[in-house]
């Protein structure tokens, strides 16, 4: 079965049919990924920080995303752990990174996956009371 392609990506395609997509796919509101929890050792605090730093500009993450979240730093810190132990298997190191791959992709961060990724736009917050105001300027000395 070959992979699921992002709606997006088909309507660049001309590949776009409108009975085979979800209407109702849910659309979750943006949240900032926050500092990395203390339970975390060092280098996976390393990695959280790193990825969150690529991942809050583009504002693709929702609250039920923060679980994967977590699972890809684990997967990323692991692959990192294993490439650099010098014990570990030439199998272990391809599957740690392969591993980490699948998730960085799931997030967009592989240049493959970026396409299939629509970033939410950003929304300026609206005050209420600049309805009944209108905009204020400095007084002409």
């Amino acid at each position: 079965m070959s992979p699921k392609v992002a709606d997006s990506v088909k309507k660049l395609r001309g590949t776009f049919q409108k009975s085979r997509s979800n209407p109702r796919a849910p659309k979750p509101e943006p949240v900032t990924i926050g500092p990395p929890p203390p339970e975390l050792a060092d280098d996976e605090a390393e990695v959280w920080t790193g990825l969150a730093a690529a991942l809050n500009p583009l504002h693709v993450v929702g609250a039920g995303d923060l679980v994967a979240f977590g699972l890809a730093v684990s997967a990323v810190t692991l692959a990192k752990r294993t490439t650099a132990d010098p014990k570990a298997s030439a199998n272990q190191k391809i599957r740690a990174s392969a591993a980490a791959g699948s998730w960085l992709a799931r997030f967009g961060l592989v240049p493959d996956a970026r396409t299939k990724v629509s970033a939410a736009p950003v929304t300026k917050a609206v005050d209420p009371i600049d309805e009944f105001l209108p905009p204020w300027t400095m007084p002409q000395a």
